[in-house]
């Protein structure tokens, strides 16, 4: 039975162009928090209380998400994660000693900080 994984498949915008700047990579990276804090509004919780955990895969997709508000968990949908993917989409250029694991995300008392942690895969 042959084996066919659709997601390496899939074109996805930028895809050749040049990697971000460390500038545009942070500017990105407070997108995507800035993101998470929005989702965690929408569904009703307190977005001034948010963490947030972005994981990405080895081609730079947004793999999982983790949203807590007040220290509560909250339910993430696809189309959210598609959200981000779309979001995401530039950091597919990353060189690969360059490539990110995890973007984490804390909003508290309506300040947000994020922090990237970069795959040790060479």
């Amino acid at each position: 039975m042959g084996f066919w994984n659709k997601n390496k498949e899939i074109e996805r915008a930028g895809v050749g162009e040049e990697p971000l700047d460390p500038t545009a990579l942070l500017a990105l990276v407070d997108q995507i928090g800035e993101a998470c804090a929005d989702e965690v509004d929408r569904q009703g919780a307190d977005a001034d209380q948010v963490m947030a955990t972005v994981r990405l895969d080895d081609l730079q997709r947004v793999a999982r998400v983790e949203l807590a508000s007040d220290g509560r968990p909250l339910l993430v949908g696809k189309g959210f994660v598609r959200e981000l993917n779309a979001l995401a989409a530039p950091l597919v250029n990353q060189p690969v000693g360059r490539r990110l694991a995890t973007i984490e995300a804390t909003v508290a008392d309506g300040h947000l900080h994020t922090q990237i942690t970069y795959s040790d895969r060479t």
